[in-house]
């Protein structure tokens, strides 16, 4: 029997009744819910389970926000919380179109539901929980969808006093908190929103003051960072993977792909991104070449990995090839002081996938066949791969330089 079908037969059996201000009331609960002193019998046994079964089923499962409203057969959901009803629509909206059309139109049922906007905030609180989850950080639109439901001249600063001493609406704190976020997401806000904001709060107000500081500052910081790289990069991760070696090596021209896999379309954030199971990508440019061919068979090369590069919030994982320390001596190390650490020079830079060390060798295979002085010489495998346990520490993305 489902938790549907027993709250039916309380609420047919009187158990629970209807009431236009708090909803679902619970009827002779208090009277059921310590055993009567004495002896009962059989048949008062039944009921007083029956009712405790259903006393807690109603009071588990009927208030989860995952009820249908279309379908509720009579029964009023009044008794659900605000969250809870924002929480179902939104559930309900984007399960049925889970991009930004359904965002849309789970606002658009509340507004048209809801004209006077009683309970806006936990609304907006709710769908703000949404926006990761479903890939919608990044639109202009949605943030601009949410300050749309802020009910109009409400929150508007009329007098001189009041723009002195503005007062502190929870509403202006959460208007702050949508520019922050949108902030965070390095979104920069538009004409349409500073109407909104100007139409909800005024001109003398907190939000449309950060509004005009996120202007100035993303027009000034827009071009600092010198390893920008334009969105359509993230939607390949071969080009991600190219970016980096870029970074690390200053160009990829000595890039070749050893092994990789068909590519395949995945949902990352709810965006389309082709994605490899498995590649291993090794570059090496011609002066590392070079530098393979001044070492003597004695020495001793090193494999290092995996190191973490960051490009944007993308983490790739690579491996390097290196000497010992002072193995080898080249013209850029002349200037550094002889107090000074030297890690050894850079043979080759590596892109891989798990399982590593199956990868690495088949990687080390390929660099001994284009350099064949590396037969000859003793390497030595310095990996952490995390398959045998090494349990890598989780690391947040650092704050995207815009």
């Amino acid at each position: 029997m489902s938790a549907r079908s027993i709250c039916l037969q309380c609420y047919r059996k009187g158990f629970f009744s209807l009431s236009s201000k708090n909803g679902l009331r619970a009827n002779n609960v208090r009277k059921y819910a310590t055993e009567p002193k004495g002896l009962i019998s059989a048949s008062e046994k039944e009921k007083l389970a029956y009712l405790r079964r259903s006393k807690e089923v109603f009071e588990t499962n009927l208030y989860e926000p995952s009820i249908d409203l279309a379908d509720t057969r009579g029964i009023s959901v009044n008794h659900m919380t605000k969250e809870n009803r924002s929480s179902a629509l939104l559930r309900q909206c984007l399960s049925e179109q889970p991009d930004r059309e359904g965002f849309f139109k789970a606002v658009d049922i509340y507004v048209d539901r809801n004209k006077r906007r009683h309970g806006h905030m936990e609304f907006i609180v709710t769908a703000m929980k949404f926006i990761e989850p479903y890939g919608l950080g990044k639109e202009l639109e949605v943030y601009n969808k949410l300050l749309d439901v802020f009910p109009r001249d409400k929150f508007v600063n009329r007098t001189l006093f009041d723009a002195i001493w503005p007062k502190q609406h929870p509403q202006m704190n959460l208007a702050l908190d949508i520019l922050t976020k949108m902030e965070w997401q390095g979104i920069m806000p538009s004409e349409e929103t500073h109407d909104l904001l100007y139409s909800i709060f005024g001109r003398a107000s907190f939000p449309l003051k950060k509004v005009y500081r996120m202007w100035f500052w993303f027009e000034t910081l827009k071009d600092i960072n010198p390893y920008y790289l334009p969105d359509e990069v993230y939607k390949d991760r071969l080009n991600i993977v190219r970016a980096g070696i870029d970074r690390i090596l200053g160009n990829n021209d000595g890039t070749k792909i050893i092994e990789i896999s068909s590519a395949e379309e995945t949902e990352e954030e709810s965006t389309e991104m082709v994605d490899y199971k498995h590649f291993i990508i090794s570059s090496q440019s011609e002066y590392q070449k070079q530098c393979i061919g001044m070492l003597t068979t004695d020495k001793t090369v090193f494999v290092e990995g995996p190191i973490n590069i960051w490009l944007g919030k993308k983490r790739e994982e690579y491996f390097i090839l290196k000497t010992g320390r002072q193995d080898l001596v080249t013209c850029d190390e002349l200037t550094v002081q002889p107090d000074e650490e030297r890690e050894g020079v850079v043979l080759a830079v590596c892109f891989a996938t798990r399982p590593y060390r199956e990868n690495i060798s088949k990687w080390l295979t390929y660099l001994q066949e284009e350099n064949k002085q590396l037969k000859e010489m003793n390497i030595v495998y310095n990996i952490s791969d995390g398959e045998v346990g090494y349990e890598r520490p989780t690391l947040a993305p650092p704050v995207e330089e815009y």
